[in-house]
């Protein structure tokens, strides 16, 4: 399976055409910074006009994003506008694009578009009334925290928590699964989130054999 293009970076679109054939509902990137996880994952939601939400582990994270600190969507180019949060509740921020229009006499005038939600997996559990319906794919960036980083209190029964309360009854409706990107760096592999879909020995042997890509297609899972 080749899963970089020709410039070396991943080619995100290839890895969702075969998550698609697979019906694949969990796509586990671990690998080494600068190779376009993050990137890429982001701007394949954005010019596919996906409706997202982007997960991070603490609610911290995620207020750094609403006071425009380290936004993933900065170096992003090839698409109008600017990708802004704005924050909405106590526990989530709309994910905007803000794109400057001209009306029919020229005058011109901003125009917001909601694409998206950010979240943080210690306290999407506390969101109520919540709609996961909207939602097609959750990337969860940096799922597996640097090891001088806070992690998530029991982050394995939170984040499959996330997961039902977002999918719904999706499939039972003859939806397609909601997809979830889980992304992270290869320093460690101490995740609660690997325990929980019960892969962190799939994971260890595959690194341990120099072994890129596989499908779990039984359970819905491929970890590249």
């Amino acid at each position: 399976m080749n899963i970089y293009d020709s410039r070396g970076y991943l080619n995100t679109k290839h890895i969702e055409e075969i998550a698609d054939r697979n019906k694949i509902a969990f796509i586990i990137i671990i690998g080494k910074r600068q190779i376009g996880k993050t990137y890429g994952v982001l701007k394949l939601m954005l010019d596919e006009d996906k409706r997202f939400i982007l997960l991070r582990g603490m609610k911290t994270e995620l207020e750094m994003l609403e006071r425009g600190v380290n936004s993933p969507f900065e170096k992003i180019h090839g698409y109008e506008g600017k990708i802004l949060f704005d924050k909405n509740s106590d526990y989530t921020a709309e994910i905007v694009r803000q794109e400057i229009r001209l009306d029919d006499e020229g005058e011109s005038h901003i125009e917001n578009t909601i694409i998206g939600m950010g979240a943080a997996l210690s306290s999407i559990g506390r969101v109520r009334g919540f709609n996961g319906d909207i939602y097609t794919d959750v990337v969860f960036d940096e799922m597996i925290p640097e090891s001088h980083l806070l992690k998530v209190r029991h982050g394995g029964d939170a984040f499959l928590n996330m997961y039902t309360t977002v999918a719904g009854n999706r499939e039972l409706e003859g939806r397609p699964p909601l997809r979830v990107w889980c992304l992270a760096n290869s320093n460690n592999l101490d995740s609660d989130i690997l325990q929980a879909l019960d892969i962190t020995d799939v994971v260890e042997k595959m690194s341990l054999r120099g072994e890129e890509s596989r499908i779990l297609k039984d359970r819905g899972i491929m970890i590249l």
